[in-house]
């Protein structure tokens, strides 16, 4: 991986939010982590270089979700979201 890939990170759980880092990092990525989704589009708006990619969690204790934050991301980027609940994952993929 170069250099230049850089990742934004959304994830609400600590465990979950350090190991993935962790990851991300090993894989060669620069990560920029943010737990929640507002800190996820002041990150978006703020970068001067773009993501390459936005991992995000799709339920996020602050009220903001991973869908508004997927919709707000550049045109670009590559969007990976997860959730916790494969209920309500496997509902969202099988409605949309």
């Amino acid at each position: 991986m170069s250099d230049d890939q850089s990742v934004l990170f959304v994830e609400d759980e600590d465990l979950i939010r350090e190991l993935t880092a962790s990851e991300l990092e090993e894989a060669g990525y620069g990560v920029v982590v943010v737990e929640s989704g507002d800190d996820a589009l002041e990150a978006l708006d703020g970068n001067a270089d773009p993501f390459c990619v936005l991992v995000t969690d799709i339920n996020l204790a602050d009220g903001t979700d991973g869908w508004d934050v997927g919709r707000r991301a550049h045109r670009n980027i590559l969007l990976m979201q997860d959730c916790g609940i494969a209920r309500f994952a496997r509902h969202n993929r099988l409605s949309h």
